[in-house]
């Protein structure tokens, strides 16, 4: 039996060693052995961000936690939408011969699966690109044609994975594992919320799977118009295939330049509050621009002010002392976990836990980071410029000189 796993371990938290646990036992229920080979993103996540620390220390860390094997998923594959990126993963792990595949999701009937691919099967792509055309998210899109209401990242990821394995590698096994606890997709902890809104003006000709903007007479705008649920900032998430220059407008007042760059780009327009009407426009500066989609989010404050909260009295360390070239500290974490101290990476600082001396290492391309294992800790980190050492040493020298001088010219 070898089981595969696909990951980011970005970073390995909790819900990760679980899965892997339920690894460990389904091979020890089979009674012949295995291993576990996890495919994993190396330097850039699905989300196009770096990821937190480089591939070999979270590979490293996977191992730890009872993988037997950890392969890296190349840049077009980790960063690729959720379809591609399960497609390229399952390439991997099929290769390396496994025979089970285990993921977390809310939904582990897989006759759920079953019948939302048969709906896509039996629906035209002609409605799916209508209702793009007519402003409507990804996500309300699959809800209302295919019934994924429970359409959270995670459980669209999921079904990725059952679509490609059926197409391309059905005699590998799935094995679904029911996710637990609270997590950042339920919608009471949703910080980033869509918008709906109405295209006023609409120059958009389509053609194939995207949508084609074709400049059309002296002043042609995509204009979009919503009003505000609550206070709070906006933002825009727009996909497109090419390189293009967009301004971008607010209530007919001038925001910026944008440039697509052919990828996915997500930029803020601005706060506003509660039941505000607000327009949006976008006119293009060349012929054409491919649009792929247009999404507009805001974000709660009250969840944001509710999630941050929590984050600063769970697992943070809480400051005791701090001045030029000290930091004092303690931190209780209740698993095996990676302190990112927002210092940045500087081999001139010395890093103590519980009164020993640690090493720290890079992530996120500059924060000073530290591993801690569970329970109660003492952090203190203190700063030693280059040369200090030297100083001193040139200085006591300097001082021993001056005084056998000295002596000497009173003798």
């Amino acid at each position: 039996m070898r089981i595969g796993i696909i990951a980011e371990f970005n970073p390995l938290h909790s819900g990760h060693k679980y899965l892997i646990e339920q690894a460990q036992n389904l091979i020890a229920a089979n009674g012949s052995g295995g291993e576990i080979v996890c495919v994993m993103s190396e330097y850039f996540t699905q989300r196009g961000e770096v990821a937190i620390t480089d591939g070999y220390t979270r590979a490293k860390e996977a191992v730890r936690s009872g993988c037997s094997l950890v392969i890296a998923l190349p840049y077009l594959g980790s960063v690729a939408y959720s379809d591609d990126f399960a497609r390229k993963s399952i390439e991997i792990l099929d290769g390396a011969g496994i025979t089970h595949l285990i993921f977390g999701t809310e939904e582990i009937d897989i006759e759920v699966f079953e019948e939302i691919y048969k709906k896509q099967q039996e629906i035209s792509s002609e409605k799916y690109r209508e209702l793009l055309k007519q402003g409507y998210s990804f996500a309300k899109i699959n809800g209302e044609l295919y019934g994924m209401s429970n359409n959270n990242p995670n459980f669209s990821l999921a079904y990725s994975y059952y679509k490609m394995i059926k197409e391309f590698a059905p005699h590998i096994k799935l094995v679904p594992v029911k996710r637990t606890g609270q997590n950042l997709n339920n919608e009471n902890l949703e910080i980033m919320k869509s918008l709906e809104f109405s295209i006023i003006k609409n120059d958009i000709i389509q053609n194939g799977d995207y949508f084609n903007y074709i400049v059309n007479g002296e002043d042609p705008f995509l204009e979009y118009q919503f009003a505000m649920p609550k206070k709070g900032p906006v933002f825009i998430y727009l996909t497109s295939n090419d390189e293009r220059k967009v301004k971008l407008f607010i209530n007919d007042e001038y925001l910026c330049d944008y440039f697509t760059y052919g990828q996915h780009q997500m930029i803020r327009l601005g706060e506003y509050d509660k039941d505000e009407r607000v327009t949006l426009k976008l006119k293009l500066e060349e012929e054409q621009l491919d649009i792929q989609s247009v999404n507009l989010f805001y974000q709660d404050m009250d969840v944001f002010e509710e999630a941050f909260t929590s984050l600063i009295y769970n697992n943070t360390l809480m400051i005791e002392s701090k001045k030029n070239g000290y930091i004092a500290g303690h931190i209780e974490v209740k698993e095996p976990s990676n302190l990112i101290l927002q210092i940045p990476y500087d081999q001139n600082w010395r890093f103590y836990v519980d009164g020993k001396k640690v090493n720290s290492y890079e992530s996120l391309g500059i924060y000073s980071t530290l591993y801690l294992d569970e329970g109660f800790h003492d952090i203190r980190a203190i700063y030693i410029p280059r040369g200090l050492k030297l100083g001193i040493t040139i200085t006591i020298i300097s001082l021993i000189i001056m005084f056998i001088w000295l002596r000497m010219n009173e003798l």
